[in-house]
């Protein structure tokens, strides 16, 4: 189910970067912003912080706006706005699924307050199932141990 509603906000997400134009940059591509219907169909929602993207240049240059956490460093530090940063919050989204923990966990240690600061360290060190939601039960199950893993 978790693929499943990854994979319809990912095809939410590649329509407005794709099909239409100009493309439209979200912003703000977060969990909360995945709504499901009564049969788990996922749909991106919120677009009060979106914008045409750029057609003629690589990047907007625009003060940086969205969620912490799912803010792209690259447009958080420099306001270069491109699609890559929905992209980035994508994939912030995704770890979310895959470990069902928060974003932003004031809680966890200081360098792993951000899950995608958490998530790179693991994946680095080579113990990215210390990640993965218990639930998920990787251990006993290698089609959704090699999906997680992708």
């Amino acid at each position: 189910m978790r693929i499943k509603i990854a994979l319809e906000a990912a095809k939410g997400v590649e329509y407005l970067h794709s099909y239409v134009f100009p493309p439209i940059i979200h912003r703000d591509i977060k969990s909360s912003n995945i709504l499901l219907d009564a049969q788990w169909n996922a749909r991106v929602s919120d677009f009060g912080l979106s914008t045409h993207g750029p057609i003629e240049s690589s990047h907007l240059s625009l003060m940086a706006a969205g969620t912490l956490g799912y803010m792209d460093p690259e447009y958080f530090r420099c306001q270069h706005l491109t699609i890559k940063s929905d992209v980035y919050s994508f994939g912030v989204g995704l770890v979310e699924r895959v470990s069902a923990q928060a974003a932003v966990d004031m809680s966890r240690k200081r360098g792993e307050i951000n899950l995608s600061s958490l998530a790179l360290t693991k994946i680095a060190s080579g113990v990215w199932k210390e990640l993965v939601d218990p639930s998920l039960d990787i251990a006993n199950d290698p089609h959704v141990e090699k999906m997680v893993k992708s």
